[in-house]
């Protein structure tokens, strides 16, 4: 019964969700704007960094305060805390009253890791920095290489649409050899 109970704090305290609240009182619905998400990313692009932060930091102490809550009142319960905030987090993800579609649970996590070990929390919060740094590097090369791509891309399904739509169907009879160069040129810059 006291695991049960336990779960049912760290859902019910998991529900709520200030994103949704937030949205609410600037008469938006964060369901439908930005990246429809209910949780601290999408509350900071539609309302900034004020509330993206207080957000964020609303999910992780909503875990926080279910696994040390769920501890304190079920002091023989080895779990209970650990059952309450992962219920928590699956509060956040899956809101009753929201049609079971809420955030995507970080925040909340990471307020579950703080409670269950803070020492792992705070060993991958130093690790961020250095995630960001390498993502930002991916992604400004990929970024790069996707406009290289699609050029060729784009270039070769120009060439093969004129071609197949007849508009250079007169051009291709007198210089059928010219025409194969120039598409396997383009197909091997494709590749």
């Amino acid at each position: 019964m006291g695991y049960f109970l336990a779960v049912c704090i760290g859902y019910l305290l998991g529900c709520s969700n200030l994103a949704y609240y937030i949205s609410r009182a600037a008469k938006k619905d964060i369901r439908k704007d930005g990246s429809g998400n209910l949780g601290a990313s999408n509350a900071t692009v539609l309302f900034g960094w004020k509330a993206g932060v207080a957000v964020a930091v609303h999910d992780a102490g909503k875990a926080l305060l279910a696994a040390v809550l769920a501890t304190l009142l079920f002091p023989q319960l080895e779990y209970a805390g650990a059952a309450a905030g992962v219920a928590a987090v699956l509060g956040h993800i899956f809101p009753f009253y929201l049609h079971f579609k809420g955030g995507k649970g970080t925040a909340a996590f990471f307020g579950l890791t703080i409670a269950l070990n803070w020492k792992l929390a705070l060993a991958s919060l130093c690790a961020i920095p250095l995630l960001m740094v390498g993502m930002f590097i991916i992604q400004k090369f990929s970024h790069e290489r996707w406009h290289i791509h699609r050029k060729k891309s784009s270039n070769l399904n120009a060439f093969v649409h004129e071609d197949i739509a007849g508009i250079r169907v007169v051009q291709s009879l007198c210089a059928q050899v010219e025409t194969k160069k120039t598409f396997d040129e383009l197909a091997k810059e494709h590749r």
